[in-house]
């Protein structure tokens, strides 16, 4: 019974990954498809050997099928778009909150804490204050409304970005530019990925003639790196 359990829910899991890759064709979205295939091969390869089935996580034709039933349950498929009037009151109200708390944040360094005292003193503005505060890890976010309140946001925020440049710049250190693979054939393109030594240097070398083939390549290797 274990057993069954187990091979349901790794062909649920090859249809899934089937079904990412048909959506995710274009350029842009080879770095994320990649990821998303590695979790979904590492899990693959889990319930394969729990199963006692063959390893299909580096299979380059898995049949693509709808899912229709989920633990004993029938599922349809989900809304593609979310239309305005399928939004409650409630969730219309977050989202406009939410961005306001975004614009603010990413403006108010360039902004006199004198003058945004000034522009946000009735209460829907102040909850936006205190929400850039608590997003820019300001632990009194409930604090008092002063210049000093201001300050601290921003001295938070510019300290945010200081270690956000400088976890980039750690990740840059000793990496050369990824010459074009664009125009290369495909088995130059699986030779350099076979020699790659980052997730990044693979992504680049994805795009180019005979894609698929070339991905499959790429999934391979980022198996190696984890």
């Amino acid at each position: 019974m274990q057993t069954e359990k187990l091979k349901q829910a790794l062909s649920i899991l090859e249809d899934a990954k089937a079904q990412v890759s048909e959506i995710l064709t274009d350029n842009e979205s080879s770095a994320i498809l990649l990821r998303v295939n590695a979790g979904m091969n590492s899990g693959i390869t889990a319930l394969s050997h729990a199963a006692g089935s063959a390893n299909t996580a580096f299979a380059t034709a898995i049949e693509s099928k709808p899912i229709t039933n989920f633990m004993g349950k029938k599922i349809g498929k989900s809304p593609v778009t979310v239309t305005e009037d399928q939004i409650t009151p409630e969730e219309h109200e977050k989202n406009i909150y939410k961005g306001k708390v975004e614009k603010l944040y990413s403006e108010i360094l360039r902004i006199e804490s004198t003058d945004v005292l000034k522009n946000y003193t009735i209460p829907e503005d102040v909850l936006v204050l205190r929400g850039v505060a608590k997003r820019a890890g300001v632990k009194e976010f409930d604090g008092e409304l002063n210049v000093s309140f201001v300050d601290a946001i921003k001295d938070a925020i510019i300290e945010k970005e200081k270690i956000k440049k400088a976890q980039q710049d750690a990740l840059n250190i000793g990496t050369d530019p990824i010459p074009p693979a664009k125009e290369e054939k495909a088995e130059q393109r699986i030779t350099r990925i076979n020699e790659a030594k980052s997730f990044d240097e693979v992504t680049a070398l994805v795009e180019g003639e005979d894609r698929k083939t070339v991905l499959d390549a790429a999934e391979k290797k980022i198996a190696d790196f984890e």
